[in-house]
């Protein structure tokens, strides 16, 4: 590799094998530690980033422990504010702390959203768009749920090719309601949907989106501490 591309990856915060990951497998445990490899003098930012990949697959234990190690403060500029208060959002929805879950979003509402509205956000907007679903669903708020599920729509008819993306998101919300027959007859069209599909730009993508739906299944789990 040429030096000017080893200098263009590093003020990028990537590399070639970083890069080469990605392209292969995705965000995975390899990936992962090839990340915190790479950025061995960590940001709060770069920390931020590494709980992301964490929660991703489903390292929920350890992601809390990273963003423990963050610890946003009032001196932190919105983009850390932010993201580190969203990730611990999503961190306490995947792992049913509803009311935790609740203070973070009461308390920053305003400040994702105008985060996740800007264009230069697009590619993490949906994100936040289906966990605001799921949390009204689990707080029993249809409305709330069905207007963040329409940003997921709208989401996807700029971004997603596939359009799996608002039927997982509503398999989700469903199951966060606790209507479990109507979400486990969703479930079944949407694994088909996945299955079925053939344009898929990576090896990797359609077993992304398999991995998400069958982790809708949570949230049932969730909505019945509400009854």
């Amino acid at each position: 590799m040429g030096l000017l591309k080893k200098v263009l990856y590093k003020l990028s915060g990537t590399s070639e094998e970083l890069q080469r990951i990605y392209v292969e497998k995705g965000v995975c445990d390899e990936y992962i530690e090839c990340y915190k490899k790479l950025h061995n003098k960590p940001t709060k930012l770069d920390r931020i980033t590494v709980a992301d990949f964490l929660i991703y697959v489903g390292r929920y234990e350890e992601a809390e422990g990273v963003l423990d190690r963050v610890k946003s403060s009032i001196l932190d500029d919105d983009d850390i504010k932010t993201l580190y208060n969203f990730e611990l959002m999503y961190l306490y929805i995947l792992t049913g702390r509803r009311e935790e879950a609740n203070n973070i979003y009461l308390k920053y509402r305003k400040l994702f959203d105008v985060y996740f509205s800007s264009r230069l956000r697009s590619n993490v907007s949906v994100v936040y768009y289906d966990n605001a679903a799921v949390l009204a669903a689990l707080n029993g708020n249809e409305q709330a749920a069905i207007n963040f599920h329409s940003l997921v729509e709208r989401w996807s008819e700029k971004y997603d090719e596939t359009k799996i993306m608002p039927r997982i998101s509503y398999v989700n919300i469903l199951y966060a309601f606790g209507r479990k027959d109507e979400a486990d007859e969703e479930y079944e069209a949407v694994k088909k949907i996945i299955n079925d599909f053939s344009g898929y730009k990576t090896d990797w993508q359609k077993e992304s989106f398999l991995r998400t739906l069958e982790r809708s299944k949570i949230f049932y789990s969730y909505s019945l501490r509400n009854i």
